[in-house]
């Protein structure tokens, strides 16, 4: 091991505290910006927000009849469709979740994106060891959310 330490790219482009706040004029101009941003930000939101609010049925039907095979998607992939059929009310017959097939998109969803940010984490993947460690980690990562899940004991 080498008696240096070496540094992603992202840990060695953050500035330090006292490089950050060495200009009392730079950072006089940084909060007035970010103030700015904050105004163009915040009104714009809270317009569209209370826009949204008072037209959500029309654009809740606007979106079903021109996406409306999206939903029916959504129900096969879930399951939904034929247990609901099975159960007469929606309740699932069987007790158990019956959307297996969504879990199982959800949980590669998650492996996926724990290694590709695993991947930008470390700009030195090379060699066997850093492989097991980053293939362990996004192991990991997704285990809480299959241990976790509501409705399973």
């Amino acid at each position: 091991m080498s008696g240096t330490t070496r540094v992603s790219t992202i840990a060695s482009s953050i500035a330090s505290p006292s490089k950050a706040l060495s200009s009392g004029k730079r950072t006089l101009e940084n909060l007035v910006i970010a103030g700015v941003l904050v105004l163009f930000i915040t009104f714009p939101a809270q317009l569209f927000n209370h826009t949204f609010d008072e037209n959500y049925a029309e654009i809740r039907e606007w979106w079903k009849r021109r996406f409306g095979w999206l939903e029916e998607l959504r129900a096969l992939i879930s399951g939904s469709k034929g247990e609901r059929a099975a159960a007469g009310e929606g309740e699932d017959a069987g007790g158990g979740r019956g959307n297996t097939l969504r879990d199982t998109l959800a949980a590669a969803l998650v492996v996926l994106t724990g290694g590709v940010l695993g991947g930008l984490l470390d700009p030195w993947p090379r060699g066997p060891r850093r492989s097991a460690h980053g293939a362990s980690s996004c192991r990991s990562a997704a285990s809480p959310r299959t241990a976790t899940r509501p409705g399973r004991s």
